[in-house]
């Protein structure tokens, strides 16, 4: 087979891909690469995920497709299926082996689903893996991109999951900073009220520890003081047994010298 005849192959591929043709699809994956990609920067599997296809996306990954593939664009399936807010796509390539944490030029999975103020999506990935105070190259971080599209649902999420509204970037912002440089005025009180109960809860666990610390202290300087005490009354029950038998010998001597006047 000539290489026009592959590339006419792998184009009708991708067509069916995008029409969620699961038959045709099984017919011509095993002629072409699937992880060859067009000058357009789509492959098989992505063109599946960005038609919503799960089945087809379901196929390919069975069929040798690499869920990590990233393109020239920076674009990755599992990127694609975030911004389609498609679950059914995203939970079969995370079943076989996408990484909910890669990184691409384009950030990472769960800064676009946070981008995206899609909280169904952000909520998904953070129950599959996907790192909550990780940041990206951009210095974006999943609170500080949701900060930055006044995403306040996708933010109240991410603080109930425990992320840190003072986690600092490699530019020294908080999404704090990003939320009052924005004027977002519901987003930032809220993440400051976050923050003053982080410091609350901080604080408390300090007095906490020290207080947990002062009373071990204290029992292990008890538990000395018993030992002492348990020593020095050993030492003198064994110095008063010791002159009850000295007065008893001298008994027994005076006694012996009594019979023998």
């Amino acid at each position: 087979m000539v290489a026009s005849d592959k590339d006419v192959l792998w184009v009708e591929l991708v067509e069916a891909c995008r029409e969620g043709e699961v038959a045709t699809v099984a017919e011509i994956a095993g002629s072409v690469d699937l992880n060859s990609e067009a000058s357009s920067g789509v492959t098989p599997l992505l063109a599946a995920v960005e038609s919503c296809k799960a089945d087809v996306v379901k196929f390919l990954l069975e069929a040798g497709a690499d869920p990590n593939l990233t393109t020239r664009k920076g674009n990755t399936p599992l990127r694609a299926a975030v911004l389609l807010g498609d679950a059914d796509s995203l939970l079969a390539l995370v079943h076989n082996g996408a990484d909910v944490n890669l990184e691409t030029a384009r950030g990472t999975p769960l800064t676009t689903a946070c981008g995206q103020s899609d909280v169904d999506m952000v909520s998904l990935l953070l129950d599959k893996g996907a790192c909550l105070h990780m940041e990206a190259r951009s210095g974006t971080t999943p609170l500080i991109a949701a900060a930055r599209e006044d995403a306040f649902a996708v933010v109240k999420l991410l603080l109930d999951r425990g992320a840190d509204p003072n986690q600092t970037n490699k530019d020294g912002n908080t999404a704090i900073d990003v939320a009052q440089a924005k004027a977002f005025p519901k987003t930032l009180s809220l993440l400051m009220q976050s923050a003053v109960v982080r410091q609350v809860e901080s604080a408390l666990q300090s007095v906490d520890r020290r207080q947990r610390e002062a009373a071990a202290a204290r029992d292990k300087f008890q538990d000395h003081a018993m030992q002492d005490s348990k020593g020095a009354l050993q030492v003198s029950r064994a110095n008063n047994q010791a002159k009850i038998k000295e007065l008893q010998e001298e008994n027994k001597r005076l006694r012996a010298l009594y019979r023998s006047g």
